[in-house]
Parts: C-alpha cells; structure tokens; sequence
C-alpha cells in the first residue's frame, strides 16, 4: 500500500480533460444537479480545442464527393443546436461565445471540375448551400475574379478560446489542473472507482460513481493505468487512433492585406483543398488559420517546406491577395479519434462504456453535445453522492489555454 492521500473527495462525476467535450459535459452534469470535478493536465481547451477552427459543421465538408453518408446525415443537425445555445435558449448557455461569422464558405477554383465539384455538394445537403452572385459575397471575395464560384454554408464558425471560457466560467471552481503523469486508479468488482491524482503540493484521491475520460490525445495513457489497476481478466480499454496534422498561420504584415475568411476552398478531392479561418492577433494583424487537406499532406513536410508549399497552394487558389507581404509559420497538432478498422475517420463521435467508466471522442466540435448527453444519461445510473466536493479555497484552477498564433515558441518565417 502507498502512503495515505493529503485529501479524499466524493463526487458523483470525476472528469478526466478540460477539452469541449469535458467541459460541456461538466456544464451538462450541472444543470441536472450531478457534482462533477474536471481535472487537467495542461490548460483547458489546450490541445485539439484550442486548435481547433471554430467551425460547428453540418456535414458540408463531407459531401463534397457528391453523396452523403454517415458521417454528414450524423452531424446535420448539429449547427441548429449550437446557434440555440449561442442565442442563450438551449441547452446550455452560450450567448457570451464570440460568433466569427454567421455563416462559412466553399470557394473553387479557375476549373470547371471545381465549379461542379462544389455544386454537388450543394446539391446534395438538407444544410440550404446557396450560390451567391458577386454583390452577396463576403469581404474575403470582394477581389475574386469571375470564374471563382462562391457558395454560403448556414453554419457558425465560433473563436474558440471565448467558447471554453464561456463554458468554463460558472464552473470555475470545479476545473482543477492536475500534476501530468501523477494519476493511479482504484478499481473492485471489475469496474473503476476512484483515482488518486496530484493537485498543487497534495496528493488526492478522489472517489466518483462514474469517471469519465474525455481528453483526447491524454486518454491513452490515463487508460493504460485504468487497465494496470484493474488487472486480469479485465477487457482491454478502447483504442484510440492519432490523425497528424501540420496547420499552417499566415499573418498580414500590413494591415488590410488579408481580409477576413471562414471557408473551404474546394477542388476534384473528396474534402477541402484547404480550410481558412480567421481572427487578429493582439497588434492587431490579421492572421489565418489553416487546414483542411493543405494540413493533411503536409505532415511529411518539414516547417520551411511546409510553409513554402502553402504558400504556392494559397496563391494558385486566392490569387487577388498579395501573398508577398505575409508571413508563415506552422503547427503540428494530432487529432484523437476512437480506432476504425480502416484508419479512417470515425463517422461520429465515440462513447464506449469500460470497466464502469464512460470513454468518449467527440471527433469533432460540433459533437461535443451529443458526448456530454450521453455521459449524463450514465450518471443518472449510478447513487449521487449528494454532496457538494469539498474543494479547498488555494486549489489551483486550470487556466485556458492561448491561440495557436500566440505560443512563445512560434517560428515566423
């Protein structure tokens, strides 16, 4: 046996990972009178959140092949719920959220392929892609030339910093930052009931009917010391598969040199040549943010080459911006996702019961409600404890995490 805890705590809901779906489904938990504490290794949202692009999908990007499958028929109806939360009448309150733009964007190129490329999928959504002549185009195609075609897409594109902080706010108190690595679990009867971690300077075991691993990349190793803990004949714990990608910033150097831009530049590829989105950093530059497929072949790249090739690419796509006054960096980031046989992306989001926890990837944004109902309607399951976690007034709170742009060790090129 190893030495006593500083501090045992009770609560209904221990939640491993302070990403979207940790933290909607601590807020989700709260609403129905659940106690939950959220731990995190890092910051909140630091990771596949943060790095996210903000975009609450429909499925747009899915269909660009012509057709729709599971994974857009999965997420259609993911943007109607969120713009409820944004408004401040659903499910949980998002109305202090920065919205970016109403909407997002498909543009193609010079090519006919393109052009009927990005008509398909137009044609093929319940989502309302509409065609938009030159007078209805937004700023960042003001400057297009004729032969570029523009389609709106009806779903928000939010800054995802003010989307974990709005959710993290009333909840503050509960999202603790604990010591990475400092984690073991106690299991009995075949299933996990408590994990003593470290928080500050005290070791604390704290005790919860259900546990629930909602941190993306983290859950790997988190469930390998579940699985150590539990030991034989326990079922393994579900896999999880990495989706390396090389984003890539571009920064005006002068000011109104890149316009504002939330779009899909589409092209014969079943998914978007490249996916822009957009803010200012804090000197008041505009920088994009980059992914979509230019992230995707980009991971055998190296930073310089990976920065060059982006800028070729963006220039062949967006000719009317002067791309000779911008600066480049990149961003490695991997995405979590449950394991699919093929290695492709999962359809929806995954939430798997494992020796009496609950396992879940969201896969993206937009799923994060679908995540934390699913985790609520287990913890209904299971006693409440009825009592509020006794959590010390200097308990360190987790700290959101910064933009990509604004990392210390960045590299402009």
């Amino acid at each position: 046996m190893g030495p006593m805890p500083d501090r045992s705590i009770v609560a209904d809901v221990l939640i491993f990972g302070g990403g979207i779906a940790g933290l909607w489904t601590l807020a989700r938990l709260a609403q129905g009178g659940r106690t939950a504490i959220l731990l995190e290794s890092a910051a909140l949202g630091a990771g596949q959140t943060i790095a996210s692009q903000g975009i609450i999908h429909g499925g747009v990007k899915y269909a660009l092949g012509g057709s729709v499958g599971d994974a857009s028929r999965a997420i259609a109806a993911m943007p109607d719920l969120w713009r409820a939360c944004l408004e401040g009448r659903g499910p949980i309150d998002l109305s202090r959220v920065r919205v970016l733009s109403e909407s997002q964007f498909l543009w193609t190129g010079k090519g006919l392929g393109s052009r009927l490329m990005g008509l398909a999928a137009s044609r093929t959504l319940r989502a309302g892609v509409t065609t938009l002549p030159p007078e209805r185009r937004p700023d960042g195609f003001r400057a297009a030339p004729p032969s570029v075609a523009v389609y709106g897409v009806p779903e928000p594109v939010l800054e995802p910093r003010s989307l974990v902080e709005a959710l993290a706010a009333p909840h503050e108190r509960l999202c603790l930052r604990s010591e990475p690595g400092a984690v073991s679990f106690e299991a009995s009867a075949g299933a996990l009931r408590a994990a003593e971690v470290g928080v500050g300077a005290e070791r604390w075991r704290i005790e919860a009917g259900l546990i629930a691993f909602c941190a993306g990349e983290g859950n790997e190793a988190l469930l390998e010391q579940a699985a150590a803990a539990l030991g034989a004949p326990a079922p393994p714990p579900p896999p999880m598969q990495r989706r390396p990608l090389h984003m890539v910033l571009a920064r005006e150097r002068t000011e109104g040199v890149l316009p504002p831009m939330y779009a899909h530049a589409v092209g014969m590829a079943s998914g978007p040549l490249a996916t822009v989105t957009s803010q200012r950093d804090a000197s008041g530059r505009r920088v994009w943010w980059i992914g979509g497929g230019l992230a995707e072949s980009g991971v055998e790249r190296g930073a310089v080459e990976q920065a060059k090739h982006a800028l070729e690419q963006m220039a062949s796509l967006a000719p009317w911006i002067d791309w000779s006054v911008v600066d480049w960096a990149t961003v490695r980031i991997n995405r979590a996702e449950s394991r699919t046989d093929s290695g492709r992306r999962p359809d929806g989001p995954a939430i798997e019961d494992w020796a009496g926890s609950v396992v879940c990837w969201p896969s993206k944004l937009a799923f994060a409600p679908v995540v934390a109902d699913a985790i609520a309607e287990r913890a209904e399951r299971v006693p409440s404890a009825h009592i509020r976690p006794d959590i010390p007034a200097d308990a360190p709170i987790a700290p959101v995490a910064r933009l990509p742009w604004e990392r210390e060790d960045l590299q402009w090129l």
